[in-house]
């Protein structure tokens, strides 16, 4: 028994071993630096996409600072005792959350096609106008945070947790929309989301996701959404948020099997304040869904 015991802990402790943290500094960073140091951070984003995410990795991003781009990603595979974290490091004492803002990027934080993610202790936001839609997409979304699958096969545990998530538009102040927009059924133009959790492929599963002590606000459509055929998504936890100031609904739900919703605040959805706003929508709403204990 204490050699399967031991062989266990050989196993646990090699994967944390071999981790390693990418720390970003957008005052007193460089891009060309390792990234694996305090003292030699990055300076933004871009690296991280020629890095391999491994079990136990951490992406660190200085406290009080802000950084513009977009964090992607894809293919990356924790592990149960390994979650690969996003989150942030103090800098001189400062704890204020880092802020991630998608400047002119679609989304500020994508998860693709991932599992074993943690994300804790940033802000989130998209403020500026996405401008660079070429294709002129009808409905295309813009997203704090995305989450999705198009692969068939299981993906598990996504932990957003004291997370911030606010101003996210799609157009520029004051684009307004018409009265037939906000008549139709979901809206058919293309707006700003807070955080999405979408599976698109036919046969894959995304499971194990929570959303915890987070907060959302001032966005053009729903605050929180998830989106699935039928049990796409499965055992979902969504406790203590504060959800509010939505263009649509605060918290959405579609597809999804096993869910326990509580100890949560949604106010002040299907707001007008802002004119890029969808302006109507339910607190909360489900759809197709199963065992769902609010």
């Amino acid at each position: 028994m204490r050699k399967v015991f031991s062989f266990l802990a050989c196993i646990m402790l090699s994967g944390s071993a071999m981790a390693l943290n990418y720390y970003i500094n957008a005052e007193k960073g460089n891009d060309a630096n390792a990234g694996t140091s305090i003292e030699s951070p990055w300076k933004t984003t871009l690296p991280i996409a020629s890095v391999q995410l491994k079990p136990g990795d951490s992406i660190l991003f200085a406290a009080g600072q802000k950084f513009s781009g977009m964090l992607s990603l894809i293919n990356v595979k924790g592990s149960l005792y390994h979650p690969v974290v996003i989150a942030a490091y103090s800098v001189k004492g400062i704890k204020t959350k880092p802020i991630l803002d998608a400047g002119d990027n679609l989304n500020a934080l994508l998860i693709r096609n991932s599992s074993f993610i943690q994300v804790s202790g940033i802000e989130i936001t998209g403020q500026l106008p996405y401008q660079s839609n070429s294709q002129g997409k009808q409905g295309e979304m813009r997203c704090g945070i995305l989450v999705d699958v198009t692969k068939d096969e299981t993906f598990t545990d996504i932990l957003i947790k004291d997370v911030v998530v606010h101003d996210v538009y799609y157009h520029v102040p004051g684009y307004k929309r018409t009265a037939a927009e906000t008549a139709s059924a979901n809206g058919t133009q293309s707006y700003g989301w807070g955080i999405r959790f979408i599976n698109n492929s036919k046969k894959g599963l995304l499971t194990g996701i929570k959303v915890l002590r987070t907060e959302i606000f001032n966005v053009s459509h729903t605050g929180l959404k998830f989106t699935a055929n039928a049990k796409g998504l499965k055992d979902v936890e969504v406790a203590e948020c504060k959800i509010y100031k939505t263009g649509g609904p605060g918290l959405q739900m579609s597809g999804v099997s096993n869910g326990h919703i509580h100890h949560n605040s949604i106010d002040h959805s299907g707001s007008v304040a802002d004119s890029r706003n969808w302006g109507r929508g339910s607190g909360m709403w489900t759809w197709s869904c199963s065992n769902i204990l609010i």
